[in-house]
């Protein structure tokens, strides 16, 4: 992930301030340029949450200000900057509310959510369905992990063992076989040895997993569009992104 530009979208709530010191220890990491962007929505009232904490980070960042829908114009400045991350605060560890929703449906790039309970991302876990789409996330935007310093870490979950108990033992499901060999060529994201193969039902295993490696940040590909409260990914995402209490990394597919 070629991480050059960084941007945290703020309404100077502790979340988002907490996000955005998080920005600035990305961009110092990396060497990357910082902004950040702050939307005046009408009739918009004071965050009423408890005080942020300070950052210990002082990076310089530019500024930018726009009016109107926060979801809408936070994704634009986003695209306009050309910004290879975003990052928005979040308020609670499951769930996401409506500005988040609007700026996943229309972003283009990758977008860090990041609840205050998130300090630092020491492990990442890259979450795989074994799809051919699914492993873009493995892909340029793949290495963030590697930008981050973080250790890699990949889970693929497939469905129950016993509805494959008849097959050929020398022969794998076709996706464990397709995910095992992207993995093998990406040895900076820790090969074949970084990946886990679960079976089950995805959202509970992938939340299993998060909790056995105390993973900072799970990654997970994301389709564009849908109607509002989905962000077009599938149940799964979805599912995931509402119930993760982690730090979230969605990246288009």
């Amino acid at each position: 992930m070629g991480l050059k530009r960084v941007l945290v979208a703020s309404d100077d709530s502790p979340p988002s301030e907490h996000a955005f010191c998080m920005g600035k220890q990305l961009a110092l990491h990396a060497g990357a340029a910082l902004a950040v962007v702050r939307v005046r929505e009408p009739g918009a009232r004071p965050d009423p949450d408890s005080p942020g904490s300070p950052c210990e980070v002082d990076l310089p960042a530019q500024s930018f200000r726009r009016e109107g829908v926060a979801g809408i114009e936070i994704a634009r400045c986003a695209e306009q900057w050309n910004a290879d991350v975003l990052l928005l605060g979040r308020r609670a560890t499951s769930g996401f509310g409506r500005t988040t929703d609007m700026v996943l449906r229309r972003r283009q790039g990758p977008t860090l959510v990041v609840p205050r309970s998130v300090t630092g991302f020491a492990r990442v876990l890259y979450a795989l369905d074994g799809s051919e789409r699914g492993l873009r996330i493995l892909d340029g935007d793949g290495h963030f992990a590697v930008v981050a310093g973080a250790t890699p870490m990949a889970v693929c979950v497939l469905p129950p063992e016993q509805q494959y108990a008849t097959l050929d033992p020398r022969w794998p499901h076709p996706r464990r076989a397709r995910v095992e060999s992207a993995m093998e060529q990406r040895p900076n994201l820790g090969g074949r040895a970084a990946l886990t193969v679960r079976w089950g039902d995805p959202v509970p295993e992938v939340l299993r997993h998060l909790e056995e490696t105390a993973a900072d940040l799970l990654v997970l590909g994301l389709r564009q569009g849908g109607p509002g409260g989905d962000p077009g990914s599938g149940h799964v995402a979805r599912d995931l992104l509402g119930a993760a209490p982690v730090a979230i990394l969605t990246v288009p597919i």
